[in-house]
């Protein structure tokens, strides 16, 4: 049982696309020899990427594919001989050989015939072609006069099988490329050609040729590299490890080189400094042990020179510093211009010049928007409507600085850095920072009230504005952000505990909209239908939020109630639902609840029923009594438990029906001879009703999952 090895030779391979074009190929060839070998063969496939190479190890593949069986049905069992032996002449097969099968309609000779597979070597040859011509880069190129697409130009295609007997070439053409059984080394410190015979021949001569196939050990090469050298020169590695694994994408033999970043930068941001190595030049930050400074940076190259890299250190050194020159002038130009008096209201004037979306008005139109909306909520916050005011005045401006410019991913944080040297209070720099926050599921929450308060004014205008103008997202397109700025509302008001009545601030930011001039008609007498609409989109991202704490069915029935649009209460309701579920009074409640639901759904009686509609005169029996009082007595209690937040009181109050709820159903019966009491009844259930699904529609909740 052969072993195939199979390598792409190519030009750079984008360290992004590396991880992913390994489980590309894996995945390709696993389904491709599914539908190839026998059933239940499925080879093990390894996968390894480089910067100059992608390459499969597929172990113990059968020496051909799966045979195939034909069979064509014949006359009847009973049918003549003539018959029989005419069938067996045109079919091929002897009459001796004709298989007598039962089916359905009788019994009928068949004539079966067992095509071999192909050698293992033809369905490789087949497959790989196309394998290539599908393999599904975000990007691809064409090179030359040819046709093939590859996401570099390739260089050669190695494919071979190898066993215990030897190996074979696998012999097929991509293109111009004939596949060979060599491949070369590192493509500066060893860059001849090499046969190979198997996996480990190929492994252990790429060894030698300064190539490290595997990109787990690459990855531990660097780290380790640095570490030594940071400490034998008493610093510290600055923690990283999205940047490691992209060196380890760039290189195919690391080699780690150290050295100190000029002192005239040591006064630039730390933020800069460290932004300007990382995404420019991949470099690693180091600094002094027990320093918050960043001293040295770590570069890792991509060969070994005679002098032990000493001009490859020197020329880092030289970039790095050209690199640092250019963020040190504009970080000084930015700190002289909004150093001048005046500064800040020229620039917010200028913000007026930028257009935020040209249905959407200016960027400073925006802000302006942001800052009214958080004088609302910084209310329910906690924090000072003053300095919301001055730090929603300035939480932007750093986007018109030269540094923010050259390093965009330092928004907020140059804003932080200028608010500080201008002297500005501590919040106002901190609002700069962290009302971006959070960008996404895994970043921290702000929890400054003024900053939260700013964060979610943010996000709701974002919301609104763009559900406003018609472009909601549609299935996986999302230009906007909308999804990730509902998440962020979601995250800001449920972790910081905001009781946030979010359908009218939607509509408050729409029609903002109308206040500074929007026309659009969808904008027009149309607020709270865009709220509505914004809300339920808010939903959808909630659930999915939620998806692995709370059961999707407990939560869809609390979204279903009133007051859906406090999302914290929300949160707690579902969680209090959930837990209540799980016990026997749970699912009392629950069979109650639809019990009832199913009677009035029959009656078509609305949800809405006045306190005056149910009349005590007509109750014939005990439990009518029991169950009315309770109704009203859970009633004011659970609207008293809501609007304080209390989730569990309000379940609490809602399980003291489940007894009158079963002792009615048990006792009574709804459909009375008399109209009026019948009526009656159905009020009272109407009644009970309104009573549960205030706060959840339980109608909503599927059966208890089994653990």
């Amino acid at each position: 049982m052969p072993d195939l090895l199979l390598e792409f030779h190519s030009e750079e391979i984008p360290a992004r696309m590396q991880g992913q074009a390994r489980l590309d190929l894996q995945d390709l060839l696993s389904a491709s020899f599914r539908s190839k070998l026998p059933p239940g063969c499925q080879p093990p496939i390894t996968c390894h990427v480089t910067p100059n190479r992608l390459c499969a190890l597929v172990e113990g593949l059968p020496d051909a594919s799966a045979g195939r069986v034909e069979e064509r049905r014949g006359p009847r069992e009973n049918a003549p001989e003539r018959a029989v032996a005419g069938f067996a002449r045109s079919a091929g097969v002897a009459t001796d050989d004709l298989v007598l099968k039962t089916t359905k309609s009788g019994a009928y000779y068949f004539a079966v015939k067992q095509e071999a597979g192909e050698p293992i070597d033809d369905v490789v040859a087949s497959l790989v072609p196309e394998l290539v011509k599908s393999f599904p880069w975000p990007k691809s190129m064409r090179w030359g006069d040819g046709e093939l697409r590859w996401v570099r130009p390739l260089n050669s295609i190695l494919c071979i099988l190898s066993g215990p007997e030897g190996s074979r070439t696998v012999g097929f053409a991509v293109g111009d490329l004939k596949a060979g059984n060599r491949t070369s080394g590192h493509r500066m410190m060893a860059p001849g050609l090499f046969e190979v015979q198997s996996f480990d021949d190929y492994r252990a001569n790429l060894l030698s040729a300064y190539v490290v196939l595997d990109a787990d050990e690459r990855l531990r090469s660097i780290r380790s590299q640095v570490e030594d050298l940071a400490d034998s020169a008493e610093l510290e590695m600055i923690e990283d490890q999205e940047l490691l694994e992209e060196n380890a994408g760039l290189v195919e033999w690391p080699v780690a080189v150290i050295g100190e970043i000029d002192r005239r930068f040591h006064l630039l941001p730390q933020e800069v400094v460290m932004t300007a190595m990382r995404s420019h030049l991949k470099f690693v930050s180091l600094r002094r042990r027990n320093s918050d400074r960043v001293s040295h940076f770590a570069a890792i190259t991509n060969r070994q020179a005679r002098d032990c890299n000493k001009t490859i250190l020197e020329g880092n050194r030289r970039v790095l510093a050209a690199r640092l020159g250019d963020a040190e002038f504009a970080w000084n130009n930015d700190v002289q211009r909004f150093r001048k008096d005046g500064a800040v209201p020229a620039l917010r004037s200028q913000m007026g010049q930028i257009t935020y979306h040209n249905r959407l008005g200016s960027l400073g139109q925006r802000v302006e928007r942001i800052g009214r909306l958080a004088q609302d909520i910084v209310q329910l916050t906690g924090g000072d409507g003053e300095a919301t005011a001055t730090a929603a005045g300035f939480m932007k401006l750093d986007l018109l600085s030269d540094t923010v410019v050259e390093f965009p991913e330092l928004q907020g944080v140059i804003g932080r850095r200028l608010a500080g040297s201008l002297g500005m209070d501590d919040v106002v720099g901190l609002a700069s920072e962290e009302h971006y926050l959070p960008a996404g599921p895994d970043d921290r929450v702000p929890r400054d009230p003024i900053v939260v308060a700013l964060a979610l004014a943010d996000r709701v205008d974002q919301v609104a504005g763009f559900f406003g103008i018609g472009l909601a997202p549609s299935g996986s397109k999302d230009p906007y952000a909308l999804r990730r700025a509902s998440l962020g509302i979601i995250r800001l008001v449920i972790e910081n505990h905001i009781r946030l009545p979010l359908q009218d601030t939607l509509a408050n930011a729409a029609g903002q909209f109308l206040e500074q001039g929007a026309q659009d008609a969808e904008w027009r007498g149309n607020l709270a239908g865009l709220a509505a609409q914004a809300l339920g989109f808010i939903h959808e991202r909630l659930l999915a939020h939620q998806s692995g704490a709370i059961r999707q069915d407990v939560l869809s029935a609390c979204i279903a109630a009133p007051r859906s649009d406090d999302l914290c209460l929300l949160v707690k309701k579902a969680q209090a639902l959930q837990a209540y579920l799980e016990t026997p009074g749970g699912n009392s409640l629950l069979q109650g609840y639809r019990r009832a639901f199913n009677i009035l759904r029959a009656e078509r009686v609305d949800l809405d029923v006045s306190g005056d509609d149910c009349s005590l005169a007509l109750f014939e029996a005990e439990e009518e009594e029991r169950l009315h009082s309770t109704e009203m007595t859970v009633r004011d209690r659970v609207a008293a438990a809501l609007a304080t937040g209390n989730a569990e009181s309000a379940i609490e109050a809602l399980s003291e029906l489940v007894e009158p709820i079963d002792e009615f159903f048990d006792n009574v019966r709804v459909n009375a001879n008399d109209e009026l009491v019948r009526v009656n009844r159905i009020k009272l259930l109407a009644r009970v009703r309104q009573a549960v699904s205030g706060f959840a529609d339980l109608t909503r909740v599927g059966p208890r999952s089994k653990a």
